[in-house]
């Protein structure tokens, strides 16, 4: 709250001494309709800065000079409209010079006492409040003492901690409490945690939540059932707490992303600076853009998650930008909201007509244009997750898995994490659907896909990669531990016996391929192409099987 404070105030200030040059400006502009009053340029000019005032008036604590700003604009355009041919006489300029003086009064009137209003302050500060929550961490062991293994290093995290010393009573809490990680000290006697882990991965409302095992001592097959059950780690706390630490840390902040981004195009540079400092003080990236000509240049730079677009724009307006937005399928789904003083319906149509979302009358209040700001945004993410999904399976599709591991290798080299890429095909599926039909067919990619969803880690990535094909993503786990996660669904999933309608049930295998990212050897296009070629071992040499492309050796090897 004190940064807004500190940042409003020096806004603010900057505002009253454009303001003031501003005024200076309708002055001897008025002078000037005095002598000339048929030269409608002149009248053009009155009329933008009054439309900078009227807009920017209410956000810094002058309504009424917004009001008077818009009572100038509409004044003035009148007579510079097509429609009306009839120059200024006295009495017209007598009224544009009422107008004026009324905004200096507003100034003068409210100099040294101009604040922020409380309906902003509160705003800010629930917003604030809201961003500024703790993540709760549940930690689950048999003894309550032993929490003090990891109160030291969670104390370095912004967190609350819960303990639970049985699993029923974790999952109670689970139940009532919104938990952003668990912690299971191993060994529990309370029960089977791997088990008790699965039916997490199976819940729809708790499939993503971080779960990580900690034990005194973690063998090697300690650490594979973690990764079978669905576990996001298992760490051996007497050796290795930081790694502990910094795991825990990457999955909190998967959880939350980054802050949205938006661009304003805005040539007033006072309603630039209060849309920048607001919107930032609630926790969104703010890029401005105070010219069309680097409009192009700054989209496709910043990327921005919604566009902040005001009409009376110098050489091209904003409807035309919004138009040339929609005309490029990459932002289809980008929200645009139109900030304008233009509140007639011509308007409003212009503006949905140019591919708009929102059409926000000038001066905004605060408290709406945070609300459609926050309402596009939400829409605008959904929808996104909707285009990135397989619809059949609701896996992440082909394109969005691509994506994914592009960042993923990115992040890979400059972290140096192990990341391994699993492909699995579906055998004979081309009988299955001709034997059994389609129906049957969806049926059996949907039971992989949910075995696959139930096996992987919050921190994995599964995709459907093609028609019978889907691939997994997971880092920080060598190739023992990747062939033992995919054996295991191999076999899983050639246990399960496929439902087709008055027939007996029938089996299906699946094939899987393989590939560690080598940093030195690879790019995302030879990772994939190595674990093609292990899954079409894989597939000609038998199918139901598992095949490793060693990179080190430049062959395929056969595991069981």
């Amino acid at each position: 709250m004190q940064a807004w404070q500190s940042s409003f105030k020096e806004i603010q200030e900057q505002y009253l001494k454009n303001s003031r040059e501003r005024v200076s400006n309708l002055i001897e502009l008025l002078s000037l309709v005095n002598q000339d009053p048929e030269n409608y340029q002149i009248l053009k000019k009155l009329a933008h800065h009054f439309h900078v005032l009227a807009g920017s008036g209410t956000m810094y604590g002058f309504p009424k000079v917004s009001q008077l700003g818009l009572d100038g604009e509409k004044f003035c355009e009148q007579y510079t409209s097509k429609s009306y041919s009839t120059s200024l006489k006295p009495i017209d300029t007598e009224k544009l010079k009422e107008i004026i003086n009324g905004i200096v009064a507003s100034f003068e009137n409210s100099a040294g006492t101009t604040q922020t209003t409380p309906d902003t302050l509160n705003i800010i500060g629930n917003t604030q409040k809201k961003l500024a929550s703790k993540s709760t961490i549940l930690f689950v062991c048999d003894n309550p003492e032993e929490s003090i293994l990891i109160r030291e290093p969670l104390s370095k995290l912004p967190c609350d901690l819960l303990i639970s010393t049985t699993l029923n009573h974790a999952l109670n809490e689970l139940r009532k409490t919104k938990v952003s990680a668990m912690i299971i000290k191993l060994p529990h006697i309370s029960g089977d945690v791997y088990d008790f882990v699965e039916k997490i991965r199976s819940n729809e409302t708790l499939k993503d939540l971080p779960v990580l095992f900690v034990s005194d001592r973690a063998e090697f097959l300690d650490k594979v059932r973690s990764i079978h059950c669905g576990a996001d780690g298992h760490f051996d706390f007497s050796l290795n707490q930081q790694a502990f630490t910094n795991r825990l840390l990457h999955l909190l902040k998967k959880q939350s992303r980054d802050p949205y981004k938006i661009l304003s195009v805005e040539d007033d540079i006072d309603q630039a600076a209060f849309i920048r400092v607001f919107l930032e003080s609630v926790g969104y990236q703010v890029k401005t853009c105070p010219h069309p000509k680097d409009f192009e240049n700054t989209l496709s730079s910043f990327q921005p998650d919604l566009v902040l677009l005001d009409v009376n724009l110098p050489e091209v307006n904003g409807y035309e930008l919004a138009k040339y937005l929609r005309q490029d399928e990459r932002y289809a789904t980008l929200p645009i909201l139109f900030l304008t003083t233009e509140s007639k319906l011509e308007a409003r149509v212009e503006s949905a007509l140019s591919g708009a979302d929102d059409h926000l009358v000038k001066p905004v209040p605060p408290a709406l244009l945070l609300s459609s700001v926050s309402a596009k945004l939400e829409r605008s993410s959904f929808l996104k997750s909707l285009l990135q999904k397989d619809a059949l399976t609701q896996l992440l599709n082909h394109s969005a898995l691509m994506e994914f591991a592009k960042k993923l290798i990115s992040k890979a080299n400059r972290n140096n994490l192990p990341l391994v890429l699993v492909m699995f095909d579906l055998d004979f599926m081309k009988l299955v659907n001709e034997k059994y039909g389609f129906t049957t067919g969806d049926r059996v990619l949907n039971n992989l896909a949910n075995l696959l969803k139930k096996r992987i880690r919050q921190s994995d990535v599964v995709a459907r990669y093609g028609l019978d094909e889907f691939a997994i993503i997971a880092e920080g786990i060598n190739l023992e531990e990747a062939l033992a996660l995919s054996n295991r669904i191999v076999k899983e999933f050639a246990a399960i016996k496929q439902s087709v309608a008055n027939q007996p049930g029938f089996f299906v295998t699946v094939s899987a391929g393989i590939s560690l990212f080598d940093q030195n050897n690879m790019n995302l296009v030879k990772w994939f192409e190595c674990a093609n070629q292990a899954l079409k071992i894989a597939k000609t040499s038998g199918r139901n099987q598992v095949i490793v492309y060693d990179s080190n050796k430049s062959n395929l090897s056969l595991f069981s």
